[in-house]
């Protein structure tokens, strides 16, 4: 399935035709090194904002903005307080609308 606003081809699950837009919940995006696993675009972080338990990052994608949460622990321990090359947008935590 194609994401146009996002520029990426995306793999899911079978798509109906029914089927319009597609999204993913913020905390369900997860970091990559690789740009040959599905679904992975370029983290192109544009903004970085605060909140009390997690780091809110904006990524742009296709000049379109893409919001990914993850907590100040994870971002701390595993992300060592950088950016991953890639974000990878997982096809089982994908949403297929109408």
């Amino acid at each position: 399935m194609e994401a146009l606003d996002w520029g990426i081809l995306l793999k899911t699950e079978e798509v109906s035709d029914n089927i319009s837009y597609i999204g993913i919940r913020a905390h369900d995006i997860r970091p990559s090194d690789d740009k040959t696993i599905e679904n992975t675009l370029p983290c192109n972080c544009i903004r970085i904002t605060d909140s009390p338990f997690e780091k809110n990052l904006i990524i742009n994608s296709n000049s379109n903005e893409l919001w990914w949460k993850i907590s100040k622990s994870y971002w701390i321990n595993t992300l060592n307080e950088k950016l991953p090359d890639y974000i990878r947008l997982p096809k089982e935590h994908l949403m297929l609308l109408e």
